[in-house]
C-alpha cells in the first residue's frame, strides 16, 4: 500500500459524504471502531439546527484509529499565566520512522480543560520532537504537565488565506462567537490509483480506495467540527497570528465551554444522579421559562447512571413516553431521523426529556482519554427556538452556523489537485491530493436555561 489512500476523480465529481448518503449509511461507514466521535455535530445536523452566516464573528492491513492523542515524554513545570507550553513528544506517540499525529494548528486540550493551538513543531532531533502550544486565552495557564500526560486534539484552526495542512493517512498495525476554519487533506500516488479494484455504489463506479479515503477525510473533518462545537475555547490572545499569512486565527466557543460560563452548575459524584435531581433541574428550568423539550446529552458513564436511576421510576404512572409527539414537533415525525439521533424519551413534570448518549465523550482518542472526565458529564439544554432581535428570525438555542454568502458555501468544500489521475493535471508530481475545508461556528444562547452536570 502506498503512503496515501484516496484515488482521484474530477474535482467537479467530488462530493462530501456529509451530503451524499443518508445518515444511516454514514454511521455504518464510520464504524470500524464503533462510534469514533461526531455525536454532537450529527445530532445538530439531523435536527437541522444549521444556519448560514456571512460574517466572521458570530491492506491485510488492520487500520488504526482515524484520530489520535499524544503524550508527554518528560514533566514540564507550569509555564505561568499567558505563556506558551513547550513539551517533548513521548516516544510511544511516534512510529518506528519517528512520524507522529499532531500537526501545526491542531487545537488541543489538556486534562485541566485549558485549550491551545500547536504553534510550532521542532524536529531538529527527530526522535524527540519539541512541540510549542500557544494558549487560546492569554489569561489561562497550562499548569504542570506530568510525564505521560495525554493531550487530546479536539479540532484545528487556520487563518484566512492559509494553505492546507500536511496530508494524513491512517496508519496500520451575541454573545459573540467566531467562525472557525477547519482543514484536512488526503492524497494518493499515481501508481496506487491503478492498483485497486473498482466498486459500484449508488449506481456509480468508484475506486475502492477513494471511498475509504473519502470516508476518513470526512470523518476527521467531522471529528474536528464536533470538537469545535463542543469544547473549543474562543481565542482571546493577541499573539495568535499566523506567521505565514500574518492574519489572526479565530476559534469558536463550543457548547460546553459556553455552559461552563453560563449554565447552572450541578456537580454530582459519579453514579449519584437520581430522580430527585430532575426535580431540581426542572425548577431551574421553570424559573427561566424554558419550553417543553429538554435534550440531555450525556457521556456513557453518566447516561448509564441516569438510565439506571429511571429504571424503577418508569413503572410509575406520572412518567409517560412521548416519542410520537416529539418526532412531530421537532422533525416532522420522520422516524429515520429519530433512529439516527437515537433519543430516549420520557415526560416528567410536564416536560419531555430526550436522553442522548454522547459516545464521543468515551472516545479514547478525544474526550474519553485518560484523566478526562467527560464520560461522566451531562448537559441539559432546551431544543426550543428564540427570536433573534436583530432580524426577527427564529434561531435555535444550540446549533451550528456555517459561512455562506450568495452561492458560495463553505460548509463542506472538497476539491482535488495533482499531476496524476483523471482530469486536468496542474503540477508535475505523480500524485493527487484531495482537500476539505469547513468554516463553522457554534451557536449557543440562553445559557441560564441550561444545566451542566459534572463530576464533583
Amino acid at each position: 500500500m502506498e503512503v496515501s489512500s484516496i484515488a482521484a476523480i474530477f474535482a467537479s465529481e467530488i462530493v462530501s459524504g456529509f451530503d451524499l448518503h443518508k445518515p444511516e449509511k454514514l454511521q455504518s461507514l464510520f464504524r470500524p471502531y464503533g462510534d469514533q466521535g461526531k455525536s454532537h455535530f450529527m445530532m445538530l445536523k439531523e435536527l437541522m439546527f444549521e444556519k448560514e452566516v456571512a460574517q466572521e464573528t458570530f491492506s491485510h492491513f488492520e487500520l488504526k484509529r482515524y484520530h489520535g492523542t499524544f503524550k508527554v515524554e518528560t514533566e514540564v513545570a507550569a509555564p505561568g499565566d499567558g505563556n506558551d507550553l513547550v513539551l517533548v513528544l513521548a516516544t510511544e506517540s511516534m512510529d518506528d520512522e519517528n512520524r507522529f499525529y499532531p500537526r501545526r494548528f491542531d487545537t488541543v486540550m489538556l486534562k485541566n480543560e485549558v485549550t491551545g493551538v500547536i504553534w510550532d513543531i521542532d524536529t531538529t532531533t527527530p526522535a524527540s520532537p519539541s512541540i510549542t502550544i500557544k494558549l487560546n486565552d492569554q489569561t489561562d495557564n497550562f499548569g504542570l504537565v506530568a510525564t505521560g500526560d495525554e493531550i487530546i486534539i479536539i479540532s484545528g484552526a487556520f487563518s484566512e488565506g492559509s494553505g492546507q495542512p500536511e496530508g494524513v493517512v491512517t496508519g496500520t498495525v451575541e454573545r459573540n462567537n467566531d467562525m472557525q476554519i477547519i482543514k484536512e487533506t488526503i492524497g494518493v500516488t499515481g501508481t496506487e490509483m491503478t492498483n485497486q479494484t473498482w466498486l459500484k455504489l449508488a449506481g456509480k463506479e468508484f475506486n475502492s480506495y477513494y471511498w475509504e479515503g473519502q470516508a476518513q477525510l470526512d470523518y476527521r473533518t467531522m471529528l474536528k467540527m464536533d470538537g469545535a462545537l463542543t469544547f473549543q475555547k474562543r481565542t482571546v490572545n493577541s499573539t495568535m497570528i499566523d506567521p505565514d499569512t500574518k492574519r489572526k486565527i479565530l476559534t469558536t466557543e463550543g457548547a460546553y465551554q459556553y455552559a461552563r460560563r453560563r449554565a447552572n452548575p450541578l456537580p454530582k459524584a459519579s453514579g449519584a444522579f437520581d430522580v430527585p435531581d430532575f426535580d431540581v433541574i426542572d425548577l431551574t428550568l421553570e424559573a427561566n421559562h424554558v419550553g417543553n423539550y429538554i435534550c440531555v446529552q450525556s457521556g456513557p458513564t453518566r447516561y448509564q447512571n441516569i438510565e439506571n436511576s429511571l429504571k424503577t421510576y418508569h413503572n410509575d404512572t406520572n412518567i409517560s413516553y412521548a416519542i410520537d409527539t416529539a418526532q412531530a414537533d421537532l422533525y416532522g415525525g420522520r422516524p429515520a431521523k429519530d433512529s439516527v439521533i437515537n433519543f430516549k424519551y420520557f415526560t416528567k413534570s410536564g416536560r419531555t426529556y430526550m436522553l442522548k448518549r454522547n459516545s464521543n465523550f468515551a472516545n479514547p482518542t478525544t474526550f474519553g482519554a485518560t484523566n478526562f472526565q467527560m464520560t461522566d458529564w451531562s448537559l441539559f439544554h432546551s431544543l426550543n427556538k428564540f427570536v433573534d432581535p436583530e432580524n426577527g428570525k427564529y434561531l435555535e438555542e444550540m446549533g451550528m452556523r456555517y459561512k455562506k454568502l450568495g452561492a458560495y458555501d463553505r460548509r463542506a468544500e472538497v476539491w482535488s489537485v495533482g499531476g496524476a489521475g483523471m482530469g486536468l493535471k496542474v503540477n508535475q508530481f505523480d500524485d493527487r491530493n484531495t482537500f476539505q475545508r469547513t468554516h463553522i461556528g457554534s451557536q449557543n444562547a440562553n445559557g441560564e436555561k441550561w444545566a451542566l452536570v459534572t463530576v464533583s
